[in-house]
């Protein structure tokens, strides 16, 4: 009898929330597998929806890294210095395995506009880029109230603005694959860095993001 070993799924965005605030952390945001995991989902190239919510099951966290590890590319935005660790919880083989397939959409526009340290300011959000790039926003204006509502018992909001987060990402992600750039404000980018349009920052992205 002749097996076929199953192939990968394509790619997945994906993002997650936390149980602290990095102030509540014992090394700050240099350590974010102390930050722990509440919520986290994933949407697919093909328009799959999971959220992975650890309100209704202890074992969300892993459960997320199981089906993370199916697909052949991991999209993210920021996913290399924090979500994958926060996912990872510690464990420097899960972490190796979601690194590897890893394509964090901050780190490869960092890249592009020469800020090549991950340790560098914060340059540009998700929000800032989702904004200029499709014109869609995240639900909270905070993110940091997506910790603060969770204490608080209100998981419905928390799971929407982490999904919400998750499409964001996915649709900047195709829309960076189909035009080849993606835009955002000139804020705290100095004004010569790439093209300009309507004001904005425009960074062409590199062919391997098709």
């Amino acid at each position: 009898m002749v097996t076929s070993k199953r192939r990968k799924k394509k790619w997945a965005a994906y993002d997650v929330e936390t149980e602290k605030l990095h102030y509540e952390v014992q090394g700050g945001w240099d350590n974010p597998a102390g930050f722990g995991f509440t919520v986290g989902s994933i949407v697919d190239n093909e328009g799959s929806e999971i959220i992975f919510s650890s309100h209704e099951t202890p074992m969300a966290r892993e459960d997320m890294v199981r089906e993370l590890l199916k697909y052949e590319r991991i999209v993210s935005f920021n996913g290399l210095c924090f979500d994958n660790m926060v996912l990872a919880a510690g464990d420097d083989i899960i972490q190796g395995q979601l690194d590897e397939r890893s394509w964090d959409m901050k780190r490869m526009v960092e890249l592009i506009i020469g800020t090549e340290d991950p340790r560098a300011p914060h340059l540009f959000g998700l929000n800032d880029m989702a904004r200029a790039t499709i014109n869609a926003s995240k639900s909270l204006e905070d993110g940091r109230d997506a910790v603060r509502l969770w204490r608080k018992g209100d998981y419905e909001t928390v799971v929407h603005y982490n999904l919400n987060d998750t499409l964001l990402t996915a649709k900047v992600w195709e829309f960076a694959r189909r035009n080849g750039y993606v835009l955002f404000p000139p804020c705290r980018v100095p004004m010569s860095i790439g093209g300009m349009n309507k004001g904005l920052i425009v960074v062409k992205v590199a062919v391997e993001w098709s």
